[in-house]
């Protein structure tokens, strides 16, 4: 599945108060923080639950 189905079905949920079948806000930000982590890394450990928190 690509963005394009992602935003899809976030329009139904919005729009229809369609139940959102591909995720939540706080598996998002989840993803983001792995993300933010690994920008932030410089090849380091660094804890993702503390970006989140």
């Amino acid at each position: 599945m690509g963005y394009k189905e992602e935003f899809e079905d976030f329009y139904e949920v919005i729009l229809n108060n369609k139940e959102n079948d591909l995720g939540n806000c706080e598996e998002a930000i989840k993803d983001l923080a792995f993300f933010e982590a690994a920008l932030k890394s410089n090849g380091n450990k660094i804890k993702v639950d503390v970006l989140i928190n």
